[in-house]
């Protein structure tokens, strides 16, 4: 097998791999999905490739976590529990504006 051969294979494994994690993981954020394909040494170039931002997909996993988690949020007033849920969802890797999104469509369909 030739140095080429080689690194196309390897390359192939690689993608493969990658595919892989992105398809078992279709229910975290994007940036959450990245950080794990780069612990796992896909290079930045096939993740750029591989992963498209589907911002609806990303919305709705933002509104299911939601859903789950406010209600076992503890705080005082309803602005300190929401910013304990912003906080909670900026650490699984939502960005800011999709978090803003979901949490006024939650809390719109919420008081109707």
């Amino acid at each position: 097998m030739s140095l080429d051969n080689a690194n196309i294979t390897d390359n192939m494994i690689l993608e493969n791999k990658a595919r892989r994690i992105i398809e078992s993981n279709q229910d975290i954020s994007t940036g959450a999905l990245i950080d794990k394909l780069k612990k796992k040494a896909i290079p930045q170039s096939m993740i750029d490739k591989l992963v498209v931002v589907d911002e609806v997909q990303q919305l709705s996993n933002v509104l299911r976590r939601i859903s789950a988690k406010y209600p076992l949020i503890k705080g005082k007033t309803d602005y300190e529990r929401k910013q304990k849920l912003l906080k909670y969802l900026l650490g699984k890797g939502f960005s800011y504006q999709l978090l803003q999104k979901g949490i006024d469509e939650y809390f719109s369909d919420e008081s109707e």
